[in-house]
Formats: structure tokens, sequence, C-alpha cells
């Protein structure tokens, strides 16, 4: 099978076009082949060899979330069969045209369900759904900011919020047209975060009030400035480091405050199973209904995962980018 593998960290240069033999399934799991493979901004942070909550051994295709059909199945496997549908959550692997997927963390789906589109809501919709609803919740009349709204987790995460009854729901963005977008997704009001004083243009947009939960991806000093924006009791939930650096905060600000920082990892709560199906059921009730909108920011072939991640590190793109093997 053909498969994008590193064989050492680095810019997008290192990801090689690889044949490799197809996988075979053991007990408890899922021969799948990959109708197509979403890109995360954790699968760039894994090519540079930064900080990741799980080991990233080398050679490996990278890859943790694709839509596929089951062509074979393990010994001890039951309700799947060869043909069924599915969307599945791995550790890596899924820039290649075949994976492994445990039977137990598969997640099926309607046979004539958009592959692309299932692709794109899993990984980000169900960390937007499970920062909103189930960590950094529940937001129903409170104040939202979502850093990158116009990005996946992002975009997705500004409909969720208003689904769940956000009161203020602002979209921190880095451009003008990205801002436009975050309001066509329904932001009610956006700043760009690369302008000096953002942050109190942030909370103007609250009438002064400020967040009750500021969902962080940057990582770093700006952490500590997003703390000043929290209600009293208010949470950030921080979902990723983009700027590799340390989060440094205010002890004395958060105690006075009673304010909260707590990081999210979508890995960690795959042993729940039944919630996970659950939120995820009712994640895609709401894309078979029109409400949430997918963005989708561009279907590539598989041999062009390296220039995928190009684009997807520049920040020029919006919305998710997909590998079709």
């Amino acid at each position: 099978m053909k498969a994008m593998q590193i064989a050492r960290t680095g810019g997008p240069e290192v990801l090689t076009l690889v044949d490799l033999e197809a996988p075979h399934p053991r007990v408890g799991e899922l021969l799948v082949k990959v109708d197509a493979a979403g890109v995360n901004f954790a699968d760039t942070v894994r090519r540079r060899g930064a900080f990741y909550p799980a080991p990233t051994p080398l050679p490996i295709v990278l890859g943790s979330e694709i839509c596929g059909t089951v062509v074979s199945v393990g010994d001890g496997v039951t309700g799947w069969q060869p043909g069924s549908r599915l969307i599945g959550l791995l550790d890596h692997g899924g820039y290649a045209e075949y994976v492994i997927v445990e039977a137990r963390s598969a997640i099926p789906i309607p046979e004539d369900a958009d592959s692309s589109i299932a692709a794109a809501i899993f990984v980000q919709g169900m960390t937007a759904l499970l920062v909103l609803d189930d960590v950094g919740g529940p937001v129903t009349g409170r104040n939202v900011l979502v850093e990158g709204a116009a990005g996946g987790v992002g975009g997705l995460a500004v409909q969720i919020a208003r689904l769940l009854g956000a009161r203020h729901v602002i979209g921190a963005v880095s451009s003008p047209d990205k801002g436009e977008l975050a309001r066509e997704l329904g932001a009610t009001g956006t700043v760009n975060y690369t302008e000096s004083g953002w942050e109190e243009a942030a909370r103007a947009l609250t009438n002064n009030e400020g967040f009750d939960l500021i969902l962080h991806v940057q990582g770093g000093e700006a952490l500590a400035r997003e703390l000043a924006l929290l209600r009293p009791s208010g949470r950030i939930v921080a979902y990723g480091a983009a700027s590799n650096e340390s989060m440094l905060v205010d002890a004395a600000h958060m105690l006075g405050g009673n304010l909260g920082v707590c990081g999210f990892y979508l890995g960690g709560h795959l042993a729940d199973a039944e919630r996970m199906k659950r939120q995820f059921s009712r994640l895609m009730g709401w894309v078979e209904s029109g409400q949430i909108t997918v963005p989708i920011g561009g279907c590539f072939p598989l041999a062009e995962a390296a220039r995928v991640h190009a684009l997807l590190e520049s920040r020029q793109s919006t919305g998710k980018l997909i590998l079709k093997p």
C-alpha cells in the first residue's frame, strides 16, 4: 500500500510517499480501506518533533482521523463486517491506503455519508463539542471566546456554542477574511488577534462583561493575557499550544477570581466509548439537519501531504484539509 511516512522530524519536506506492506487485523481489530484522512494541526506538531501527549516513534505514518470501509475483521469482532463504513480515531497511521482500527473505538456511519465530511467532523467536531459541553460547559447564556474561529475546531466551536445557547460568541481570527467567515458561521463578533489591544476589543464586544469560557490554542504568554478576560469563576480550556511556548499564569489572579485553566486531549476521552458515540451521533444529527456547516478547505491526493502541512502551518487556509488516498 501507499503511505506518507516520516523517518525524521522536521519541516513538511520530511513527509515521504513510501510503499509498505498492508497490515492484517488481529484480535479485536478491523482492517479499513481509507476513503478520506483528516489533517489536523496535531499532525504537524508530531512531524516537527514538538511536545505531544503520546510518543512519536520513528519511522511513523501520521494521521489520527479517517473515514473508511471495512475490508476484513479480526478474531473476536462482532457487529462489523466487510463493507461497513466507519469513522476511526487512531494514534497514527491514517495517511495511508489501509489502516488498522480497534473495533471498540470505531463509530459506524451511514453508507451514503460523504467521506470528506465524516473525516472532517470527528476530531475537530468532537474536540469542540466536548470542550464546550463536557469540560468547559454548560455554556447556555454565557460568553464564549473562540481562538482560530475560522479554522477546523474553531469554526465548528462557533456553531456549536450558538446551538448550545451561548449568549456572546466572539471569534479571534488573524485576518479580515477569516473574520467574515467566522461571522458567517455564527460569531456575534470578531477580533483580529494579530493586532495590539485585541483583548480589550474582545471584552468590549461582550458589553465589557468578559468571558465565562475561552477556547485556547495558542499557548505561551497569550494564555496569561486571556486570563484577564475571564469573568469570576470563568475557565480557559487549552486544547493546543501552537506557539510551542510554556503557558504561564498568575496564580494569585486565578485564586482571587476562582478562575480555572485546564487542558484537553481528545485521546484521553476515548475510553468512554458510549459517551463518545452519543456525542458523535449528536454532531452528525446537526450536520444532517443543516444546523452545522462543515467547512472543507480542500481535498488533496495522499502524495501531497507535505503541501497540505505547509498550507495548514501558513495559517492561510480555512476549514478542514483532507487527504484522499
